[in-house]
């Protein structure tokens, strides 16, 4: 999310983004992103790692209210509600979803480090 956040912030401040079609990246694997949910309409970036749901959370939702708008943050929150009540429930990560939420509008970016111990 965080390199999602650099384009947007420079796209803000009129930077011309281009691609490196020749780049390399190389970076560990993170679960299955993407799982499809609504019956194949659409994907939730799922991740086994607490870690990486938490951060997600959090910052999707800033990322989102800050460049889209509230109502594109309000539907994050809504398809993580669907997906974690309907196609993969798990209160824990409801809960969880919840904290980064409440974390990202009180501009608290220390939520994370709990799972660095």
């Amino acid at each position: 999310g965080d390199d999602h956040e650099y384009r947007l912030r420079a796209e803000a401040a009129g930077a011309r983004i281009a691609t490196v079609v020749d780049a390399r990246v190389r970076h560990p694997a993170v679960g299955s992103l993407g799982t499809p949910m609504m019956r194949g309409r659409t994907t939730y970036n799922h991740s086994p790692s607490d870690l990486k749901h938490y951060c997600m959370a959090r910052n999707n939702l800033l990322n989102l209210r800050d460049y889209r708008g509230w109502p594109h943050a309000l539907a994050f929150v809504v398809k993580t509600l669907w997906f974690y009540t309907l196609t993969k429930p798990s209160v824990r990560r409801l809960r969880l979803s919840a904290q980064a939420w409440v974390a990202a509008l009180r501009g608290d970016f220390t939520g994370h480090e709990r799972f660095l111990r």
